[in-house]
Parts: C-alpha cells; structure tokens; sequence
C-alpha cells in the first residue's frame, strides 16, 4: 500500500473550488495513471495546494457563511480519525494558519507547511498495487511511520473537475510565462548585441588612439634625440669658441685707444656735417623758391596758351555764326523772290477771274436793266468792279498778313533755335573751360605731390643717415666705456 496524506475536504455543491498548484506541467505518472482512484486524489491533492499563492487562495477558497462549524466538525474528525487509526501522522507537525484569509465570511483555510519539506523528501512514486514489502522498508526508513494504512475517504468526481481545471489554468500560465520569458531574453539578447557593438566600436576606436600615441611617442623620442645631438653639438661649439672669445676680448681692449682717435675725429666730422646740412637746408629753401616761381610761370603760360585757344574755338564759332547767317539771308531773299511770284500770278488770277466775272454778269443781266441809260450801266460797273477789286485786295492783304506772321513764326523758331544752340555751345565751351582748368589743378597737385615725395625723400634719407651717425657714435662710446672698466 502507498503512504497516503490527508487533508480536511470541504463537501460543497459549488464545483468551482480552485486550489493553485506549484507544478502543474510536472505531474507524476502515478498521478495520471490513478486518476479514478480516490487514494490518488487525496495523496496528490496536498502536493498541490500546498504550493498556492496567497493572494489566489483567498479570492478563489470563499465558502458561504452558514458553513463555517460544518467544517471545523469535520476537520477535528478527520484528524482524529487518522491520529488515533494511522502512525503516519503521528510525527507530522500543527498546522499553520495561511495568510489569504476571507474578509467577508470569516472562514479559514489551513496548509500544512512543514509537511510540505518532508513530502518533497519522502515522495515515491508508489502505486496503489504496491506490495507489503515496499511499504515496510519506507517505515524502516522513517522511524516516524507506524501502524496500518489509512482509511480510504469516498470523494465525489467533482475533484477531477476541479484538478483538471487547474492543471489547464497552470498550463496557460506557464505558457504565458515562458512566452513573456522568450521576449524579455529576446530583447536581453539584443541589448547585449548593442552593448557589444558599443563595446567593439570604443575598442577600436581605443586601439586607433593607441596606435597614433605610440606614433606621437616615437616622433618624440626622434626629436629627443635631435636636440641631444645639438645640445652636444653647442656644447662643442662653446668649448672650441672659449679661448677665441678670450682673444676677441684682448683686440678690444687693444682697440680702445683707436677708437679714442676716432671719437675725436667723428666729433670733427659732426661739426663739419651740422654745417653742410645747413648749406643743403639752404639751398633746399632756395630750390623750393625757384620751383615755386617756375611752377607760377608754368601756370601763366598755361593760362595764356587757354585764352589763345578759347580765343580761337570763340572766332570759329563766330565765323559758324556769319556763314549761318549767310545761308539765313539767301534762303529769306530766295523765300521773298518766290512770295513776289506767288502774288503775280495771284493777280493775274484774279484779273482773270474779273474778266471772266464781268462776262458772266453781261450774260446774265435782269431784263429789266436793258431799257437803263448808257451812264447808268457805265456806273454800275464801276461800282461792281471797284467792290471786286476791294475783296480782292483785301484777299491779298489777308495773304500778306498771314506770310508776314509765317515768316515771324518761322523767324521767331529760328531765334529759339538758335539762342538754344548758343547756349548748348556755351554750355559744351564752359565744360571744356572746367575740364582744361581741372586737369591744370590735377597736373598742378601732381607736380606738388612729386616735390613733397622727393623733399620727404630726402629728408628721410638724411635722417637715416644722422641716426645712422649718432647710434653708431653711441654704441663707440658704449664700448669705450665698457673696455675702460
């Protein structure tokens, strides 16, 4: 027989009463094969309500308020029971209350959590089938185990229910929880793959670094020796120039008394200078003068050679002047000669038209004029000549007037015409005249500009040649000084 395991039962008609377990997906053989066996559901129902979560056991283990005492009866008489019947129990621990409790209807559920360490210790997959002997070694084993088995319990088929139930719900969160553990190693794995690309990119980069110091080092260690060799280099130098400097220092000081003689003399040659520098200032004043002078000169003959051109841009202009108006005098004599004509044939027409006017008339006479006298007709053609005659001077007079106002029109443009040409002429003569007299005033500035360069020239290279003179006369007296010590 197999060691079996109790545990209080509650006999309610809700079927739903979940209990988690700890292994769902490892289950036990055994456990599969007695199935319909009510000695495997109670020896392996222990094994997994022992391993429920809290927080579960509460919210799933609620019984109805009208059964609390039913099952504090039972469970004294199960232990009871057992404890008097089997010695398996005899050296189990108390158990201990669980921390999921039910805060509506008070009741509570126990799990016996010391007997949960032996359990896993002293489990064997034991079949119902098992024989005596089996069961006699596992009580040598555990001296705690005595007595005849225990008494089998008749359970209903809802356990079964129950269990698979929850070896389902076990199974899809194991499921879930190797899938979220299949993503978080995932992103872990890519983490890492970043972390390691990170890692290879600043080796690389340490190792580039590297290489360029080991490089920098070199080119130091090169240069290093570099400046060794020339620091032996001036070290050789100065212990081969020692005894000529010693030597130099003996020439100075033999020199000294000549360059006493020739401070004396540089003194005479100074005063002599100071005197032609004023002579060369003098005659600088005088050049300066006589420049002046010439430049004056240069400019009155400039002025004079402009006034001679002026002078003869104004008689070609004024000869311009006489042709035009030669032209604007046989044009009026040519333009007068065809008027003279015009008013001839002018006549001529109207005579003709008189003529032709009076035949007209005689053709057309009233009848009634034909019985008047010789004088009377003689009169009345006077009169009617004499009032043609009139509208025909008048005609012409009116044609006088207005050529004479054609010809004052057209002299009057010609006046406009021309009082705008002289001033265009004037206008173009005065910008000549700025321009001649701005280019004199640029050549002017230029020849003062040359002069001053050339006296400031001078000067500077005078200059250069006194400081030249002084400084060296100084740096004599500096090493006189020094020698004499």
């Amino acid at each position: 027989m197999a060691a079996m395991q109790t545990l209080p039962l509650s006999i309610d008609q809700n079927p739903e009463v979940n209990v988690p377990q700890d292994q769902p997906s490892s289950r036990s053989p055994d456990s599969e094969n007695t199935m319909g066996s009510v000695s495997s559901l109670i020896s392996g129902r222990p094994y997994h309500d022992k391993q429920c979560k809290a927080s579960e056991f509460s919210n799933k283990c609620r019984k109805p308020a009208s059964m609390p005492n039913f099952f504090k009866q039972q469970e004294g008489l199960l232990k009871s029971s057992y404890n008097s019947q089997d010695p398996l129990f005899n050296g189990l621990p108390t158990k201990k209350p669980c921390a999921a409790t039910s805060a509506s209807n008070g009741n509570y559920t126990y799990v016996n959590e010391d007997f949960k360490e032996e359990w896993h210790e002293a489990r064997a997959p034991n079949s119902p089938s098992s024989d005596v002997d089996d069961v006699r070694e596992d009580r040598t084993l555990n001296g705690n185990i005595r007595g005849p088995p225990p008494k089998l319990i008749p359970v209903s088929g809802k356990l079964e229910k129950v269990y698979e139930e929850k070896q389902k719900r076990c199974e899809q969160e194991m499921e879930e929880l190797r899938q979220s553990c299949a993503l978080k190693m995932k992103q872990a794995s890519q983490k890492a793959q970043r972390t390691q690309q990170v890692l290879q990119l600043q080796i690389f980069q340490l190792q580039q670094e590297k290489k360029k110091l080991q490089e920098d080092f070199s080119q130091l260690l090169q240069e290093r020796e570099l400046l060794e060799k020339r620091c032996a280099s001036f070290e050789r130098e100065q212990t081969e120039l020692g005894p000529r400097l010693e030597e130099t220092k003996w020439e100075v000081c033999q020199k000294s008394g000549e360059i006493s003689l020739l401070k004396q003399q540089l003194k005479d040659a100074q005063a002599e200078l100071s005197q032609k520098s004023n002579e060369i200032l003098l005659l600088r004043t005088q050049l300066r003068d006589t420049r002046s002078d010439l430049q004056i000169s240069e400019e009155q003959v400039q002025e004079l050679q402009d006034t001679a051109h002026t002078k003869t841009l104004e008689l070609e202009v004024c000869e311009n002047e006489l042709q035009r108006k030669k032209n604007e005098s046989e044009l009026l004599r040519e333009k007068a000669s065809k008027l003279d004509q015009e008013v001839a044939s002018l006549r001529e027409a109207a005579v003709a038209s008189l003529r032709h006017g009076l035949c007209h008339c005689y053709e057309k006479e009233d009848p009634f004029l034909l019985y008047e006298s010789d004088e009377a007709k003689a009169q009345r053609q006077n009169s009617d000549n004499l009032q043609s005659l009139k509208q025909y001077m008048e005609r012409l007079r009116e044609a006088l007037v207005t050529e004479r106002r054609r010809n004052q029109e057209q002299l009057e443009n010609f006046e406009v015409e021309r009082r705008i040409w002289q001033e265009e002429k004037e206008k173009v003569i005065r910008y000549q005249k700025q321009l001649q007299h701005n280019y004199i005033q640029m050549y002017q500035q230029n020849r003062e500009l040359e002069r001053d360069i050339k006296q400031l020239s001078l000067e500077l290279e005078a200059r250069e040649l006194d400081e030249f003179d002084l400084h060296g006369s100084e740096i004599q007296f500096e090493e006189i000084t020094a020698t004499e010590i």
